[in-house]
């Protein structure tokens, strides 16, 4: 069977994949919209039934969620505008539920906004002198994951001073930060990588 052109027409994102199942009326018709060759032994009637409901109950969840995750978008946009041009609005959203609010949120130091979300690695690094966590959820931004290891650290504790100023901007309602900001913020981490290009050498 060939599935390139499964991949020509979802690419990476497969969740379009289990509604295609759910609709598909016959294993012949799924075939036939997918664009692919049938199997020469194909699912038996129960084993059939139970994709397609597979197919539907997926692409019911699919679908809550994605209101979920937009109303969550919205919320943040409005309550968090700077930090959510910075972060993304689900990111910034889950760092305000970490601190347990907007203000509380505003009043933490840059250092804890850092970690925030990796408690259990900073209780363990207390009780077992095992290194420090260098992020919490900020590590789900692009500007660290997608960075190399060595300079992880120095890039979250850029992000955490910026996005702790974004999230003070934001609770006491001043001006909402603009995507010229953020394209600073962008050049800085660029400029980080571009002196660290490589990881340093430990010293014996």
């Amino acid at each position: 069977m060939d599935y390139s052109c499964l991949r020509l027409r979802f690419g990476k994102d497969r969740s379009a994949l289990p509604k295609v199942v759910g609709n598909a009326e016959s294993l012949s018709m799924l075939a036939s919209e997918l664009g692919v060759s049938m199997p020469e032994t194909g699912p038996s009637k129960s084993e059939w039934k139970s994709l397609r409901e597979w197919g539907e109950s997926t692409a019911t969840f699919k679908g809550k969620l994605d209101r979920l995750e937009n109303a969550i978008r919205e919320l943040s946009e409005s309550h968090l505008p700077s930090l959510s041009i910075m972060l993304g609005p689900l990111l910034a959203a889950r760092l305000c539920v970490e601190a347990h609010g907007r203000m509380r949120l505003a009043r933490l130091p840059a250092g804890t906004v850092q970690v925030l979300g990796a408690e259990k690695a900073f209780f363990n690094h207390l009780k077992t002198g095992a290194a420090p966590p260098k992020h919490g959820h900020i590590f789900m931004h692009p500007w660290i994951s997608r960075s190399p290891r060595w300079v992880r650290g120095k890039i979250a504790r850029t992000i955490a001073a910026k996005a702790s100023i974004a999230a003070k901007v934001d609770a006491f309602e001043g001006e909402p930060w603009t995507k010229a900001m953020v394209e600073q913020i962008d050049q800085k981490i660029e400029e980080i990588k571009a002196a660290n290009p490589k990881p340093k050498r430990r010293s014996r």
